[in-house]
């Protein structure tokens, strides 16, 4: 089983709220004020600015897909969405579907770790 929890923006809410709270400026590239302008005051955000998206083009992608499939389950925008995905494997894959996805697996943890880890980990893995 694999698990991953993330946003898809820049910045988690979180990081926005800690900074308005210590006025530190944001990293250059977390949001746009409302003119749609580049800053790094959290106060650009709160008046009607935007998170970017991590990873440009393919990260707004992602963003969006998250998006759409959350908005037809929720209906309309909520202050906080979240999304929830789970696949009956049994209805999309026939029997080799497990053993492909554990070897994969083993493939990507068995790939050299970066420079200061001991590993590579897969979310919600073992």
């Amino acid at each position: 089983m694999v698990v991953v929890d993330f946003a898809t923006s820049t910045s988690a809410q979180g990081k926005l709220l800690a900074a308005s709270k210590t006025g530190e400026p944001l990293p250059p590239g977390t949001i746009l004020d409302s003119g749609g302008r580049p800053s790094t005051d959290v106060r650009d955000y709160y008046a009607g600015g935007v998170l970017l998206p991590a990873a440009g083009p393919k990260g707004y992608g992602l963003g969006l897909i998250g998006e759409l499939l959350a908005h037809g389950v929720l209906g309309q925008a909520k202050a906080l969405n979240w999304l929830v995905l789970a696949v009956d494997l049994d209805l999309l894959s026939d029997d080799d579907y497990v053993s492909r996805i554990d070897d994969y697996l083993e493939w990507v943890k068995g790939r050299a770790p970066a420079d200061g880890f001991d590993e590579v980990m897969i979310p919600g893995g073992t």
